[in-house]
């Protein structure tokens, strides 16, 4: 059980979580019943497994960890003290006053559930991406923007872990180059909430381009909207209810949560307004099939319930 300033901010969270899921579920049903992805971000759904994937790193080396604890436990003794010295003369680890777990940290332990759930969904949706791939247009597929901020973010990790490992034998277990094991994790957390506060973005751009929204699941931009909600909702309250040390590690920032519902927002008034009854025109990529080019036009009156045949 949580202290009862966690309880109501937690219950928004895992609302929240569950808003997300199901969304993307809604968004793959759609995908398979139009037999199509024309519209659809190839980004946001990479975006969405890497960032998934980041944040339950983050979360077992946050919980499960012995080194990060103690050093934790050694930078910020004020927040995470240690306990006294125990019958071998070693200091111990103490649970976090502001839990009732026995963890040191502050965490949501329910929270990697739901993520790696996301992680399962996301992974079906790119799954989709590829096998409808000649229903897009021209303009989709995973952007050089994406492609390289990942890479650099493998190539960041990899390195900063490698520095972190050498010399743990240590005392003050200070790695190479003055990188500690906490920040190699801390530098990853920060990395999956970066791409999380802007994933929606390349679905904005999508949109922009195609200047329509078709693909795009409606019940996925509402439930959307009310994932982010409530996320925003249970930021705020921990904000003013705890200090800041006292924040579990895994809630979802509060700018996150603000710039991805700004984000849907900007979604919704694409599909409500700017490009409503807008058909696509993009023409899709080029099918090549028994030796022959077959190039693909998006027709004209595009109906919601219309699946594109690629076999024509």
């Amino acid at each position: 059980m949580f202290a009862p300033s966690y309880t109501i901010p937690y219950l928004c969270q895992l609302l929240g979580l569950g808003f997300e899921l199901s969304s993307i579920n809604y968004q793959q049903k759609y995908n398979r019943l139009h037999r199509s992805v024309y519209g659809l971000s190839d980004d946001l759904y990479m975006l969405e497994m890497i960032i998934s994937l980041l944040l339950i790193y983050c979360f077992l080396n946050y919980s499960f960890s012995k080194l990060v604890s103690e050093q934790f436990c050694k930078r910020f003794p004020l927040f995470y003290p240690l306990s006294q010295l125990d019958g071998n003369g070693n200091q111990t680890l103490i649970p976090n006053k502001f839990f009732s777990t026995n963890g040191v940290l502050p965490l949501y332990y329910g929270l990697v559930l739901f993520e790696i759930a996301k992680f399962i969904l996301s992974l079906k949706v790119l799954i989709q991406l590829y096998n409808y791939r000649f229903t897009k247009h021209v303009h989709q597929g995973v952007s050089k923007i994406c492609f390289s901020s990942i890479l650099f973010i493998l190539i960041f990790s990899i390195f900063t872990y490698c520095c972190s490992i050498k010399n743990l034998s240590n005392n003050n277990n200070m790695g190479k180059f003055g990188i500690f094991y906490i920040e190699h994790v801390n530098y990853l957390w920060v990395f999956a909430n970066i791409l999380s506060t802007f994933k929606f973005l390349p679905q904005l751009v999508i949109n922009w381009e195609g200047m329509c929204t078709q693909g795009l699941s409606s019940k996925y931009v509402v439930l959307q909207f009310f994932s982010n909600l409530f996320s925003l909702f249970s930021a705020f309250s921990l904000n003013k209810s705890l200090p800041f040390y006292a924040l579990p590690f895994n809630q979802k920032p509060m700018i996150t949560s603000f710039v991805n519902l700004f984000c849907v927002v900007g979604l919704l008034y694409q599909a409500q307004y700017l490009y409503l009854n807008k058909s696509p025109y993009l023409k899709r990529r080029r099918n090549f099939t028994s030796n022959r080019i077959i190039v693909h036009e998006i027709p004209t009156n595009v109906d919601e319930f219309d699946t594109f045949d690629t076999t024509r």
